[in-house]
């Protein structure tokens, strides 16, 4: 296994400070405030934007950024051991993300003066680019440091802002909810680079890739805030006015179906008809996903709910099945299933447009429509590629097989900068002083008279070894007494089916548990805490 050099102290700041430097100076040459004389046309789609009053888009800007930071974040908080990450690495790609993304979206639609307009529209284009980054975050969950990501946000965002050019000013295609230039590009960008940086050692698993009831509890949060917002994420771009409207009843009754297929396939395919969490969590959202492309077309109430239908079968099929097969037969370590929740239901969203456009139900070509598809997985797959690579240089930090879905290695552990657990549990006291460390310390006695104890605060006892085994003689003997004569014979049944009596001999059955030096060290550190800390009341 090769040698992982996981310390953060210098890569990681050099890193994020450099990035963050030179972005400052890049807003500093291109980017200014927006002066309130109309916004340009929609880089998602070909449709001109009204000119709007500059806060109209605020409340949709407010609940793309809902999705983007706590909706993702949380989404990604089912592995057992690593919550840290999933919320504070969300938080830390999606801040730098908007502001990269500002930057390279704003080139491709400089002003006459050369400058970046800042407006609200503008702001939720650099929200959709960070989403791009945190699905393909998804893939590569617990198995790579913040440096690397960091890295990944640079050129994921950069080769996202070029496709994204292509699709919407070159080839006029329609994509209002991204479908294909986000979800399916940011799916399968996260797993190229996932195969460019398979961990054999990881074949058969790892002790921490799961989850326990309180994390898929906490995971459920994120599903709950991605499905309440996700009309106003593919509709937020939207031409305003009816158009607007027509892609957020689109989107809500395509998540409704999606919800009711999504528990019927998983009661169908797990044991005894039970609901798998990991399919609740993610499938129920792959309608928001598929109806994107077309979210903004005259496809009916009905054709919503039918591609939503479609997409919560393909997508919990594909947790259930396909995930497996790309781990073992393609080295493809998909840790969030981003395949089945924004892979699959992309590739449908993309196809369904394609579909809706050669019905008219939207003016295009369909042939531009396909072209994007291909488009956004080409810029995918290649840039996956090269990211990939660039990212498994050794010199980025990743964490060692051994320690993958494990937050202590990038975070501070509370428990172990306590210093003890068990005295960690104890209630907090004052500041202990210096001159009160030699009641801890056996080299140096107590030189005066311990001060009185505080009126009603009852001192505590530490028994010595000679008391304790005097009571434990003294127990027994008394517990002999109450148990010598006849025994009763249904008494004897009722405790014996309870596993207290010997079947064999009819004698009692005692349990002793031997402590461990861990655990004789940690009693006597509490016991010489409590002794200080008596004596010093």
């Amino acid at each position: 296994m090769p040698a992982y050099a996981t310390s953060m102290r210098l890569k990681f700041p050099i890193v994020a400070l450099a990035l963050e430097i030179i972005t400052i100076i890049l807003f500093a040459v291109f980017v200014i405030y927006d002066d309130g004389k109309g916004h340009k046309a929609s880089e998602h789609s070909n449709e001109t934007h009204h000119e709007t009053p500059p806060m109209e888009l605020y409340p949709m800007f407010q609940d793309v950024h809902v999705m983007i930071f706590i909706g993702f974040g949380f989404l990604m908080t089912f592995l057992k051991r690593y919550g840290f990450s999933s919320v504070g690495v969300n938080l830390l790609l999606a801040a730098f993300g908007l502001q990269w993304g500002l930057l390279m979206q704003g080139i491709w639609h400089l002003d006459a003066d050369g400058k970046i307009r800042v407006s609200i529209f503008k702001l939720i284009n650099a929200d959709f680019s960070t989403a791009t980054v945190l699905i393909s975050f998804g893939a590569v969950l617990g198995k790579t440091s913040p440096v690397q990501l960091l890295i990944m946000t640079v050129l994921e965002i950069t080769i996202f802002s070029i496709n994204e050019h292509l699709v919407a000013n070159v080839f006029k295609a329609n994509d209002v909810g991204a479908s294909m230039i986000i979800h399916a590009y940011g799916a399968y960008f996260g797993l190229i680079v996932a195969r460019v940086l398979y961990r054999p050692g990881l074949k058969n698993g790892h002790e921490n890739d799961g989850s326990v009831y309180h994390s898929d509890l906490f995971a459920m949060i994120g599903t709950v805030f991605l499905w309440m917002f996700w009309p106003s994420f593919n509709s937020a771009i939207a031409e305003p006015g009816y158009t607007q409207l027509t892609a957020v009843i689109n989107t809500y009754l395509s998540l409704a179906s999606c919800v009711l297929s999504a528990y019927a396939i998983s009661s169908l395919v797990e044991h005894k008809g039970k609901l798998d969490m990991v399919h609740i969590q993610n499938a129920t959202l792959a309608g928001g996903v598929a109806v994107g492309t077309c979210a903004d077309m005259n496809i009916g109430p009905f054709g919503a709910m039918l591609i939503g239908l479609v997409a919560g079968i393909i997508s919990t099929l594909g947790f259930k099945y396909l995930t497996p097969i790309l781990a073992s037969h393609l080295g493809i370590q998909d840790t969030c299933g981003v395949h089945n929740l924004h892979g699959m239901p992309g590739i449908l969203g993309g196809l369904a447009g394609i579909i809706a456009v050669a019905l008219g139900k939207k003016s295009g070509s369909a042939a531009m429509q396909a072209a994007a598809l291909a488009s956004s997985l080409g810029f995918a797959l290649v840039g996956g590629a090269v990211t990939g690579l660039i990212m498994k240089l050794p010199i980025w930090g990743q964490p060692p097989d051994q320690n993958c879905f494990d937050d202590s290695i990038y975070w501070e552990d509370e428990k172990k900068k306590s210093g003890n657990a068990a005295v960690a549990d104890l209630p907090r006291h004052p500041p202990l002083r210096r001159q009160h460390l030699h009641h801890l310390h056996p080299r140096r006695p107590l030189l005066h008279q311990a001060p009185p104890a505080v009126v009603g605060v009852a001192p505590v006892v530490v028994k010595g070894k000679k008391e304790k085994r005097h009571k434990r003689k003294k127990d027994k003997k008394s517990k002999g007494e109450e148990n010598s004569g006849p025994v009763q014979i249904s008494k004897y049944l009722k405790e014996r089916k309870k596993g207290k009596y010997s079947m064999i001999s009819g004698k009692k059955i005692k349990m002793k548990v031997k402590k461990s030096k861990k655990d004789k060290q940690r009693d006597k550190n509490r016991a010489e805490l409590l002794e200080f800390l008596n004596s010093t009341l």
